[in-house]
């Protein structure tokens, strides 16, 4: 056998038991997970980056994480504050500015939104029938990012009417959305 051909075999040898080594601990390690996770709660990263700006108060761009996480989560009161913070930490800063802008803009939406779906859990509190009612209802909560509760309310409207199209297209688009 020419010498490249065995240096060839001993490598795929080598790869080879690489492999299931490699293999061996990636299951381990999922294991591991799988059983950590079981156990204990990760903090959520709305949590963690609030850590990290008591750590360093005087950081903008972890006030502006901070801020961005809490939009994403639908939480305006929090992101107005810090982006209020950074914008103080860096005052010359144009993009905290315009954060901010759209921060308070958002602000007065979900303001506008929570008074909806009071509007129409009352109605459909007098009126449980209502499919469309309950149609509306969901489609506010997802919209403030209360997926469980917009699935209840669709639930709702199943009982009331199981084959209503446009509540099976908004179930898969909720469902879309937590995966």
């Amino acid at each position: 056998m020419p010498k490249s051909q065995g240096i060839k075999s001993e490598l795929t040898h080598i790869l080879r038991n690489i492999s299931r080594i490699g293999l061996a601990l990636l299951l381990a390690a999922t294991a591991i997970a799988i059983t950590d996770a079981k156990f204990t709660k990760p903090p959520d990263l709305l949590s963690q980056l609030k850590l990290e700006v008591a750590r360093d108060p005087n950081n903008p761009t972890l006030h502006l994480a901070l801020a961005r996480e809490a939009i994403r989560v639908n939480n305006y009161d929090v992101a107005k504050n810090e982006l209020e913070i950074a914008l103080s930490l860096d005052p010359n800063n144009r993009d905290l500015k315009s954060e901010l802008e759209i921060v308070r803009a958002n602000e007065v939406q979900a303001v506008k939104i929570r008074e909806e779906i009071s509007k129409w859990e009352e109605i459909v509190a007098k009126y449980p029938n209502f499919r469309d009612g309950w149609f509306i209802l969901s489609t506010l909560y997802f919209q403030t990012y209360q997926d469980d509760k917009a699935k209840e309310a669709l639930d709702t409207v199943f009982l009331i009417d199981p084959n209503f199209a446009p509540a099976k297209e908004f179930l898969d688009t909720i469902n879309k959305g937590s995966n």
